[in-house]
């Protein structure tokens, strides 16, 4: 069964010749590091994955993210990024 999402629940993705990401409807960021930042969003998880990649910009009040460096990878999952490293474990 598939939840219909209302407005508030969107959020958009921008990128900026690869070296530029913008978010918006952003819960929270996970974790980051110069490889991969892992993001919550209303709806999902999102990963984005590449190289010197640095969070310029977050803002909580109204759910902004600005990512910058290179941009490899985009990839969303409804769960979060701990069974991802469950899943790991017991491969």
């Amino acid at each position: 069964m598939q939840e219909s999402l209302s407005a508030g629940d969107k959020h958009a993705l921008t990128i900026e010749n690869q070296q530029r990401a913008n978010l918006s409807g952003i819960v929270s960021v996970e974790s980051f590091n110069e490889k991969q930042v892992s993001i919550k969003t209303k709806s999902s998880y999102l990963i984005i994955s590449g190289e010197n990649l640095n969070v310029s910009k977050f803002n909580t009040d109204n759910g902004t993210l600005v990512i910058d460096g290179k941009i490899n990878e985009i990839r969303y999952s409804e769960k979060g990024k701990a069974a991802g490293v469950i899943k790991k474990l017991f491969k």
